[in-house]
């Protein structure tokens, strides 16, 4: 896998992102590429929040679930992000 740098374009067209406050955001997936943002330190998050953990838990797996059908990973960002374009595996 190679490490993916995010536009601004594609980062707004995030299929899961990060809100403010840490927590898991749904978007769209409408483009040839998207992202899959994952917590920066899941562990940490466990332990201080485990409905948090669970979910980022249940967030990353139904969204790389429905994606990876149409969609592969290409990559993984800097910043903690699935890079993933349109095409099959």
């Amino acid at each position: 896998m190679t490490c993916a740098r995010p536009s601004r374009t594609a980062r707004a067209d995030a299929a899961l992102d990060r809100d403010p406050a840490g927590r898991p955001v749904r978007g769209g997936a409408t483009g040839e590429r998207t992202w899959v943002a994952l917590p920066p330190d899941i562990d940490a998050i466990r332990a201080a929040d485990p409905a948090l953990g669970r979910e980022w838990r249940l967030a990353v797996r139904e969204t790389l679930g429905a994606l990876l059908g149409v969609w592969r990973i290409e990559g993984f960002t800097r910043d903690g992000r699935y890079a993933l374009g349109r095409g099959r595996p």
